[in-house]
């Protein structure tokens, strides 16, 4: 799941959850079907940059064996002058952003003109919005707009609303009554789903707002389909997408062993065959296409990489038990999430 701030992300969550799809919180190495995830940690918006090049920087095996490329993704994007319109409601909100501090004690006008074009921070609305533009170019990307979704309590149409469901369902397999999945949507509320109505910037935004996003190179707003001056509400570019079919990779890396951490409590730790294996430093260059299933299964091990360091442990500590008193570990650190509540985790 994949979205532009404030371009209706929690409507997205709303609609995923409606077709049949749980919370998984962040992807994991194997998802599991049934289940919609972040694409990195929790963050639902996730540019195109931060993925394709950031993380392929950080990430084990230059990001090839993310889970991202083999599976559908939903990608949320809107009207980015009602995107502006949103931020400059929300963001200085206190407790709702970190940028509260900054934008709280400047008035809407003075807010609506920060985010037009912030040069030491936010950069202009056309380098916010950009950083998502590459998503539709992405075979596996199932492009969304809030347009489509927010129905007539929105300004829009529940027939629009259902069409887009009945695509999703065509693409995804999902059975069920379009009509049942839209109700279901609309039925439901969201935090920070603010008026939530298309084409409000038209009726927030002043003249002098407007003549600077016009100085703007429009590219950005005609790439996701929408013109300041057309009086449609849909991007013009809704019915190719509404009919764009997805293409997943076919790359299969489960027999390729790779090396995810280094210096684990003095082991690396390598993901092979879906499981995430402790193999100790002092062993040297190890190669666990070599070894033996038992082989394998001597080693701590789990089904992630916390799971797999939770292992270790337990390897240790039951080794000591069992010498000193015969007892094994009460519980594994993999069989938990782990969550901060306060100032306790």
């Amino acid at each position: 799941m994949i979205s532009i701030p404030k371009a209706g992300t929690h409507l997205l969550f709303q609609l995923a959850e409606a077709l049949g799809y749980n919370p998984g919180g962040p992807t994991p190495q194997n998802p599991t079907g049934g289940y919609w995830y972040y694409l990195l940690n929790t963050n639902a918006h996730t540019g195109a940059d931060e993925f394709f090049r950031d993380e392929l920087q950080r990430a084990p095996f230059g990001n090839r064996a993310h889970p991202f490329m083999r599976s559908p993704a939903l990608f949320n994007y809107r009207h980015p002058l009602d995107i502006l319109v949103s931020e400059a409601s929300y963001f200085h909100l206190d407790g709702k952003s970190p940028l509260s501090v900054m934008l709280s004690t400047l008035s809407f006008e003075e807010r609506i003109d920060r985010l037009i074009d912030d040069p030491w921070l936010l950069g202009t609305l056309r380098d916010r919005v950009g950083r998502f533009a590459a998503w539709l170019d992405c075979a596996n990307v199932i492009p969304v707009s809030f347009e489509e979704m927010v129905g007539s309590p929105g300004g829009g149409s529940d027939a629009v609303l259902e069409r887009l469901i009945w695509s999703l369902q065509l693409k995804l397999h999902i059975p069920g009554d379009p009509a049942a999945v839209r109700a279901s949507v609309q039925k439901r509320d969201s935090a920070t789903f603010r008026e939530g109505r298309i084409g409000g910037w038209r009726e927030k935004l002043l003249p002098s707002a407007l003549a600077k996003i016009r100085a703007f190179p429009q590219d950005f707003m005609a790439r996701f389909g929408y013109d300041l001056d057309a009086a449609r509400p849909y991007p013009t570019q809704m019915e190719t997408r509404l009919r764009r079919g997805i293409a997943l990779s076919k790359s299969d890396y489960t027999n390729t062993p790779i090396l995810v951490s280094t210096g684990v409590l003095q082991n690396n730790i390598i993901l092979y065959r879906g499981k995430y294996y402790a193999v100790p430093m002092s062993w040297g260059p190890t190669e666990l296409t070599r070894f033996a299933e038992h082989e394998l299964e001597d080693l701590p091990h789990g089904q992630s990489e916390i799971a797999a360091v939770s292992a270790i442990l337990d390897a240790s500590i039951g080794t000591k038990d069992q010498r000193t008193t015969g007892a094994t570990p009460l519980f594994s650190l993999g069989e938990f999430n782990i969550i901060q509540c306060g100032n306790t985790f």
